[in-house]
């Protein structure tokens, strides 16, 4: 049963969100096949400095890599953008600034979506992508960050999506995880990816053709960035298994 989300009054999150740093596949492949970005992460040494910058939107895929294909033509990088778009569109009506890592169905190396964010001094990368795995059963949404402890802000990141997406969406909730996916370690703030959804289950990706879905699962993404701009506390969900 969808539960109603709750929002974060414009005012607010103007203050606080202000953001500023400077075929299938399994479950846990989410990067294009692409060269590596160059550069180093950002040191501690140079924090983390919250009051300034966009959110930085990533639709996975684009172009000539499609990602996750499922069985009836459903294309990875179609549905990302989608919501991406939506998430974009609530963002900035939230009084929210937001960079796009593409608009339109183009082809981005990973190396280009994190230099997009760095070059915005963005305050929180949110990639999005939707899952395959080789057999049916696989179903629900998980977020991951890169969890090596320099930039302690996405881990919360990554809780505060998972929490409204798990609030919002009548699907199982794999939890939050860690991985040192590109678009992660490559960017300079806190970094989730965010999987919606699994184009190898049948009633998940009926699901993910329908505008309403569609709709639901970005605006459980805003209200997660939403919430991590107001209180940057909490402990990440113990990932499920």
């Amino acid at each position: 049963m969808r539960r109603r989300l709750w929002w974060v009054p414009a005012g607010i999150v103007l203050l606080a969100l202000g953001l500023g740093c400077g075929g299938a596949r399994a479950p846990d492949e989410h990067a294009e096949a692409e060269e590596e970005p160059e550069g180093n992460r950002v040191q501690e040494s140079q924090p983390y400095a919250w009051g300034s910058g966009p959110v930085c939107i990533d639709p996975g895929h684009g172009g000539r890599d499609t990602g996750t294909v499922g069985s009836d033509g459903a294309v990875e990088k179609e549905i990302a953008l989608d919501v991406a778009r939506r998430v974009q569109q609530g963002l900035e009506a939230a009084g929210a600034p937001v960079v796009m890592t593409r608009t339109d169905d183009v082809f981005v190396t990973l190396a280009r979506r994190a230099a997009i964010c760095n070059e915005a001094h963005a305050g929180l990368f949110v990639s999005i992508h939707v899952n395959g795995y080789h057999t049916p059963d696989a179903h629900g949404f998980e977020v991951y960050y890169l969890g090596d402890g320099s930039l302690p802000e996405a881990g919360r990141a990554a809780e505060a999506v998972r929490r409204a997406l798990g609030e919002t969406l009548d699907t199982r909730d794999r939890g939050v995880r860690q991985a040192d996916f590109s678009v992660l370690s490559a960017t300079h703030c806190p970094a989730v990816l965010v999987e919606v959804g699994y184009l190898s289950n049948p009633d998940e990706r009926d699901q993910l053709m329908r505008d309403a879905y569609r709709q639901a699962i970005a605006d459980a993404i805003v209200a997660g960035i939403l919430a991590f701009g107001t209180d940057t506390g909490g402990t990440p969900h113990e990932e499920q298994p």
